[in-house]
C-alpha cells in the first residue's frame, strides 16, 4: 500500500485531495495544512469522494516538522512564493517523487537551484503543466513533422499572462520541440493586477520565436473576459481549439484547407487528471506531465519577461516575480 504526503491543501491541493483518495492503493496521506479554513473545504471535498466503509487514514498536520512517516509521492500545491524552502524540506525527508503545482517557483535562480537538487538527489519531480497531454494536443502532436515550423496563436480574456499564459509557453514548448524561447516583440501592460490569491499577475501579450523558427503570440487583453481561441499552424495542417466549449477544427493541405469539427475528447477536470497521474506515478514512477527539466524554457522566458514590469511598477529591483 502507498503513502502519499501533499503539502498545501488550499484550493488546488484539495482537488488533489480528492484525487489521490480515490487511487485504490493508497492506504495513507498526510496533509499539511496550518489554516483551519482550507483545512474545513478539504474535508468537505473529501467526504465528496470517500466511499463508504474507506479505511484509508488521514492526517492534518500544521508543518512538515511534524511528519513522521516516509512516502511514495510528495505533492506540492502551497503558493509559488517560499515554494524553495518547502521542497528543500522534502528532499530532506528522502522523497523521491514529488508532484508540483506551477508556476514552480519566483525567480529563474530559484528555478536552478530546484534543478541542481532534483538532479543532485536522482528524484523524480513533475510540474503540473497539464495542457500538452490533453488528449487534442496529443493528437495535434501526431501531426506535427519532427523539424517542422510551428506558429502558434492563443487568444483570450485577462486570464492571467503569468499564472495560465505559462501553460500555452509550455504548450508551444512542447509542439514545436523548443528547448529555448527567445523574445520577439512582447506587448505587455505596464500595470501590474492583484489578483485573488493576493499574489500579481499581468495582461498584454507574449511574443516568442522557438526552435525552426516557430513563433508563439499569447495576447491575453485586460478589456475582454472571453474564452481562450487557439490556433496552431504547420505546412500541412491549421487548427482551431476552443477549450471552453470544447470545439476543435482542423484543416489540411490535402482538403484544401477547409475546416471540419473533430473530436475534443477527455474528462479534463482537475481531479479526474490528477487521479491518473498520481496513479502512473505510484505504479510506474512516471506520468504524463513535463518534468522539471522540460518546463524550464516556459519558466525562464516568463521570469525574463515579465521581471521588468513587476519591478517597474512595483519600485523594486529584486529578481522576484511575485506570480503564482
Amino acid at each position: 500500500m502507498k503513502k502519499i504526503i501533499i503539502i498545501g491543501c488550499g484550493e488546488l491541493g484539495s482537488r488533489f485531495l480528492q484525487a489521490a483518495a480515490q487511487v485504490e492503493n493508497v492506504s495513507l496521506i498526510d496533509i499539511v495544512e496550518p489554516y483551519e479554513k482550507a483545512r474545513e473545504t478539504a474535508r468537505q471535498r473529501l467526504e465528496l469522494v470517500l466511499l463508504p466503509g474507506s479505511v484509508l487514514q488521514v492526517n492534518w498536520l500544521k508543518g512538515i516538522s511534524e511528519v513522521r512517516n516516509t512516502y511514495d509521492l510528495c505533492i506540492i500545491a502551497t503558493q509559488a512564493d517560499g515554494r524553495e524552502y518547502v521542497f528543500e524540506q522534502i528532499v530532506q525527508l528522502g522523497i523521491k517523487n514529488v508532484l508540483m503545482e506551477k508556476i514552480v517557483c519566483q525567480s529563474e535562480r530559484l528555478y536552478l537551484k530546484m534543478l541542481h537538487i532534483t538532479e543532485k538527489n536522482q528524484m523524480n519531480v513533475w510540474v503540473n503543466c497539464k495542457t500538452r497531454i490533453y488528449p487534442i494536443w496529443a493528437y495535434v502532436k501526431t501531426k506535427i513533422n519532427e523539424g517542422e515550423k510551428v506558429l502558434y496563436h492563443s487568444i483570450g480574456g485577462n486570464h492571467g499572462l503569468c499564472t495560465n499564459g505559462l501553460h500555452s509557453l509550455d504548450l508551444f514548448v512542447f509542439l514545436s520541440n523548443s528547448e529555448k524561447l527567445v523574445e520577439a516583440g512582447s506587448q505587455i501592460d505596464s500595470q501590474v493586477h492583484l489578483t485573488k490569491r493576493k499574489k500579481y499577475d499581468l495582461s498584454g501579450s507574449f511574443s516568442c520565436r522557438g526552435a525552426n523558427n516557430s513563433s508563439c503570440i499569447i495576447d491575453y487583453s485586460k478589456y475582454s473576459q472571453s474564452s481562450v481561441l487557439e490556433i496552431v499552424k504547420t505546412e500541412n495542417y491549421r487548427w482551431v481549439i476552443d477549450h471552453a466549449t470544447r470545439q476543435a477544427y482542423e484543416g489540411s493541405l490535402n482538403n484544401k484547407w477547409v475546416m471540419e469539427p473533430i473530436l475534443f475528447e477527455g474528462d479534463l477536470s482537475v481531479s479526474a487528471m490528477s487521479k491518473g497521474f498520481i496513479s502512473d506515478i505510484l505504479a510506474y514512477n512516471n506520468c504524463g506531465l513535463p518534468n522539471i527539466r522540460q518546463t524550464y524554457p516556459a519558466h525562464k522566458y516568463l521570469f525574463q519577461v515579465s521581471l521588468p514590469i513587476f519591478n517597474n511598477f512595483l519600485k523594486k529591483d529584486d529578481d522576484i516575480c511575485p506570480c503564482t
